[in-house]
Parts: C-alpha cells; sequence; structure tokens
C-alpha cells in the first residue's frame, strides 16, 4: 500500500510517541504491513521503485561504490553537522565524478532498497532540527503561466512541512520563509539544515557583506 505524507507523518508521529505498530494500524485503518514498511522511515511515501542492476555499466558501479563509502564514513557524524542525504552525496562527489544530481539521487535510491537498515534518517528530538530548502511551482494568472519559488522547511521529528509562496529567492523574502515557519510552528528550533540553494543565498550574503 502506497501512503501519502499526511499518513506517513501520523504513522511517524506515534512511533515517536511510543505507539505500538498494532494500535496505529488499527486507529488509521491501515494493514500493520503497511504501518512497519514507513516505522522507521526506512521507505518514504515519495520513494520510486529502484532500477534493476543486471545493465549497471562500470562507471555506475564505481559511483555506487563511492556513494557507499559516503554513508558509511559521514552517518555516524551526521547529527553534529549536517543532515547527510543523496543531495550533500552528490556535492561531495561531483568534483570526482561527472555526474548530475538527478542521477545521484536515482542511484541512492537503489542503494537504500538495497540496504534500508543504512540509510534510516536520523532521529532528532522535537524542535531540535528544521530543514530548508527552495522549490518552484507553476501559477496560471490570468491565462498566463508563472512560476513562482516557493520556500519550504520541514521538521524531521514529526514530518511537519510548511510552504511559503514568495515573490523570489532574494534574502528578504528568505527571512520572510523563516519567519513563516517559525510563527507556523510557534517557536524556533535549536538548529536549520540548508540545501544547496539556500546555502548558496547565505553565501552570496557573506560574500557581499565581507566587501
Amino acid at each position: 500500500m502506497v501512503i501519502d505524507t499526511e499518513l506517513y507523518a501520523k504513522i511517524r508521529k506515534f512511533k515517536n510517541n511510543g505507539a505500538s505498530m498494532r494500535y496505529v494500524a488499527r486507529v488509521l485503518g491501515i494493514s500493520r504491513d503497511s504501518v512497519k514498511r514507513y516505522w522507521d522511515g526506512a521507505h518514504t511515501p515519495d520513494e520510486r521503485k529502484a532500477y534493476p542492476r543486471s545493465n549497471d555499466s562500470p562507471e555506475k558501479l564505481v559511483v555506487m561504490e563511492e556513494l557507499k563509502k559516503y554513508f558509511e564514513e559521514n552517518a555516524p557524524f551526521s547529527k553534529g553537522k549536517q543532515l547527510i542525504n543523496a543531495k550533500t552525496a552528490w556535492k561531495a562527489i561531483r568534483d570526482k565524478y561527472q555526474v548530475g544530481e538527478s542521477t545521484v539521487r536515482r542511484y541512492v535510491r537503489e542503494l537504500k532498497h538495497q540496504n534500508p537498515q543504512a540509510f534510516i534518517p536520523l532521529d532528532f528530538d522535537p524542535a531540535e532540527v528544521m530543514q530548508v530548502d527552495w522549490t518552484e511551482v507553476k501559477i496560471c494568472i490570468k491565462g498566463h503561466l508563472w512560476k513562482a519559488p516557493v520556500f519550504c522547511a520541514v521538521l524531521p521529528y514529526s514530518y511537519d512541512i510548511y510552504a511559503m509562496v514568495l515573490p523570489n529567492e532574494q534574502w528578504p523574502n528568505f527571512m520572510a520563509g523563516h519567519i513563516g515557519a517559525f510563527e507556523h510552528y510557534k517557536g524556533v528550533v535549536e538548529r536549520v539544515f540548508y540545501d544547496y540553494a539556500a546555502e548558496m543565498i547565505i553565501g552570496d550574503i557573506c560574500i557581499k557583506a565581507a566587501r
């Protein structure tokens, strides 16, 4: 059974609150097998079917071995530094291998399917961490199609997602997104993890301030 993000968030929240799988299955009206699949975060609602490895090229095998090494070496220390995921893995190997971010994401999904226990997301305490990234949506206004940036934040503990459409990704709107998220969550977190787009904004501000 494939579930949506809302149901996934409820399963994870019940788990973090100490509920049993049997109880969660009964309350949510789904099978215990479905609860078990998403219980530890090894699988996510947006997960795609792993690609077969029967025709894997030598180049792909080398990159996947490098990704396995990256996760094995960095996961034990990631809680004190930053969240380890497909994006950080791609940034770590992109100078060594000519491979795109989307390809790395696909390889990580395959590795995750082969060894789910190695890719269980880190557990965080309530209000400990917020993840921030930008995405994009298309908006139809009077028959014209426009692209608009969306500030996205999520609390890994509860999987509570906040999104805010903004005019652009510049610093004032970047800050407005944070304020909106903290108002939505009714408080602030100890740390914020930024993905690549957000890191570029921060880096650009720092460079300008240093001039």
